[in-house]
């Protein structure tokens, strides 16, 4: 297929470029000519000087209205003098206050900037005070302003642009409208091209443009936006040059954005997209869907009627049959209505009763499934209608939930016993690597074979802990470790665990601090587990503490339950959250240079949980803290002793005053 002119990005290119260039030729050319009809050029006899022409008068007018504002009405001489100092402005003053009956005579001179120069054109200006100011005797009081303007204009200044005007347009200002007229209407029919093929593709497709993948308010939101900011730059107005230049500036970078919008818009109508890649059209479709869901829920809720309008049918002829059989029988008086309304009424009552029945059934069916019974099932045989299809509903969602569960199960002890296997196939080896390790470490060995040695044999225990607490953490968590529970004193095992390890709290700089209450916490708990728990708090504690520091062990009885916490201050910055410190090789050491294998928490967590305890962590800036709940218990019985064992305490013995001494 022919590719046409307009079809081609080129093309298309150009003439963009042609219409921004065209554009900013017809608007100099415009404002030139309106600045030309502002000076009164056209009407204006031929000006041989820019000095003749009514635009420097004017600049004259009102530099000198200026002055006698500042430096007379106001009494600010300084700010007139600093702004029309020879050094800023061609033009030089002496402003004096003159009486208004001789405006031209002597008065008082008030502020001045004149000073002497060859090549100059002066004049004066005289302004009434009355023209600023309305006070008592202001109508007397006049200003004149003897000003002289600098023919060379050595400053850069309004008098210094406006020559420059003058000089580039005042002979070519008949030659600026037919330029300016040109330029514009060839920059509409640019303007007219780019938008009547806007979107076209070679081989007659159509697309949104290069910027079709932005949503279309985000597109405006670019092109009108940045229109608009450059319309900004015109609202200071053309006061002077630099005001002028940003005036034209904006005027045309606004005119290039909005005509970029414009085509983008175009570019998107002809692809088809003007609406379906917008946000204002997904909410309008998004709306569209939503009342077209709710009348779609009304046909399905009026095609699901018959079983309301059964129930509804059912309670109107119940309802007439209770209004007739009620009619005759107290109308008539004969027993056999009478018996016949009675009927009605246990017959009503025993559907009644059948119906409230299997809705509890499935009520207390439906309860038990959502307190974790899976075996549970809704005899649904016993049941009708509606009652029977909901309960054959919940047997199938028990069915399907025990199905996950056990799959569930078997995938957990599978990898219970994959975790178990592997650790045990690594005993092996690991056992006689550590033995033959040993065996080395007892020959002579030079110093250097000796440090390996025991790096290799430091190593070899670390992993084997490691794959012991593996194999602990993966019982623990399956929950196949056997548990003891017999009445335990808490707070002297945390007694008895604080003295063990006095001395690697010590050799960590670490100061235990063991706050008890002053009776004994009695709880159901395995010791051995229970020791493992406290076990692995101090270690983390010896490991991750701040040296210098102190070891809070607390145990008390709160809320029916016996609580046992570890504080510590730890060495490095917690910036993890708490729960994640108790996952699986997640260690607070972020660099893992310490020892440890990330499993203590989770063994402690999941050891308290078999003995239906709680364990939690709290991080509070440095401060760890790790706690376990148990329930409380009643402490111990203590057997009284047989009535035929003598009470030792109150037995006398003899013994004799020497012993004699073994040969």
């Amino acid at each position: 297929m022919k590719t046409r002119l307009g079809e081609r990005i080129g093309v298309r290119a150009l003439a963009f470029f042609l219409l921004a260039v065209s554009f900013a030729i017809g608007g100099l050319s415009l404002f030139g000519t309106l600045w030309c009809e502002n000076c009164n050029w056209y009407a204006n006899r031929q000006a041989e000087s820019y000095f003749e022409t009514e635009a420097f008068y004017g600049e004259i007018e009102r530099d000198t209205t200026t002055i006698a504002q500042i430096a007379g009405a106001e009494g600010e001489p300084d700010w007139a003098e600093s702004i029309y100092s020879p050094q800023n402005s061609n033009l030089t003053y002496e402003l004096w206050e003159v009486s208004g009956k001789d405006p031209m005579g002597e008065g008082t001179l008030l502020s001045a900037t004149y000073t002497a120069s060859t090549d100059t054109i002066s004049g004066s200006a005289t302004i009434p005070r009355q023209s600023f100011y309305y006070d008592e005797g202001a109508e007397d009081v006049w200003y004149r302003v003897d000003w002289t303007v600098d023919c060379t204009l050595p400053v850069g200044d309004s008098y210094y642009y406006e020559y420059l005007l003058f000089v580039n347009l005042y002979d070519e200002r008949y030659f600026l409208p037919a330029v300016a007229a040109a330029s514009l209407a060839f920059s509409l029919g640019l303007l007219i091209f780019l938008l009547w093929n806007a979107g076209r593709a070679p081989g007659g497709q159509r697309n949104a443009g290069p910027a079709g993948f932005l949503p279309l308010e985000a597109y405006l939101l670019l092109t009108v936006g940045g229109g608009a900011l450059c319309l900004a730059l015109m609202s200071n107005g053309a006061q002077n040059i630099l005001g002028t230049v940003l005036w034209l500036l904006g005027l045309w970078g606004g005119f290039l954005f909005f005509t970029d919008a414009l085509m983008g818009i175009c570019a998107r109508a002809r692809a088809g997209v003007l609406f379906r890649h917008s946000l204002s059209g997904a909410v309008l479709r998004w709306t569209w869907r939503l009342v077209r869901g709710f009348f779609r829920w009304l046909r399905d809720s009026f095609a699901a009627l018959p079983l309301v309008w059964g129930a509804m049918m059912g309670g109107v002829c119940v309802l007439l049959g209770e209004t007739v059989l009620t009619l005759i029988a107290f109308d008539s008086y004969e027993l056999f209505f009478w018996l016949l309304w009675f009927g009605a009424q246990v017959l009503l009552l025993a559907v009644l009763c059948r119906f409230f029945a299997g809705l509890h059934q499935l009520r207390l069916v439906s309860r038990k499934m959502a307190q974790g019974d899976l075996s549970v099932r809704v005899p649904a045989k016993k049941l009708w209608g509606p009652l029977r299809e909901q309960g054959e509903d919940l047997n199938r969602i028990s069915e399907g939930m025990s199905a996950a569960v056990d799959e569930r199960l078997r995938s957990e002890r599978f990898k219970a016993d994959l975790i178990t296997n592997v650790s045990h196939d690594l005993k092996t080896p690991l056992t006689s690597i550590i033995n033959y390790v040993d065996l080395l470490q007892k020959q002579p060995l030079e110093p250097q074979a000796a440090e390996y040695a025991a790096v290799i044999a430091r190593q070899g225990q670390r992993l084997k802990k490691l794959t012991e607490d593996l194999v602990e953490a993966s019982k623990a968590s399956s929950g196949s470790l056997p548990v003891n529970a017999e009445p335990t004193d808490l707070a002297e095992l945390l007694t008895q665990a604080v003295g063990e390890y006095a001395p690697r709290l010590e050799k960590s700089n670490l100061e235990p601090v063991l706050q008890l209450p002053g009776e004994p916490v009695w709880s159901m708990l395995d010791g051995r587990l229970t020791w493992r728990v406290v076990d692995n708090l101090l270690s983390n504690a010896c490991k991750y503490s701040q040296p210098g520091t102190r070891v809070y062990v607390e145990a008390e009885q709160r809320e029916g339950r016996a609580w046992l916490r570890v504080k510590n201050i730890s060495r490095q910055q917690l910036n993890i959250p708490a729960d994640e410190l108790m996952e699986r090789f997640v260690r607070g050491d972020s660099s893992r240079t310490t020892e440890g294998s990330g499993l203590g928490l989770n063994i402690a967590r999941s050891l308290a949980e078999l003995q239906n305890g709680e364990f939690g962590l709290a991080i509070d800036g440095d401060l760890f803290k790790a706690w376990a709940s148990f329930p409380l218990s009643a402490p111990p019985v203590r057997e009284e002793p047989p009535a035929d064992v003598p009470n030792l305490t109150q037995a006398s013995v003899s013994v004799p005053a020497q012993l004699p001494l073994p040969t």
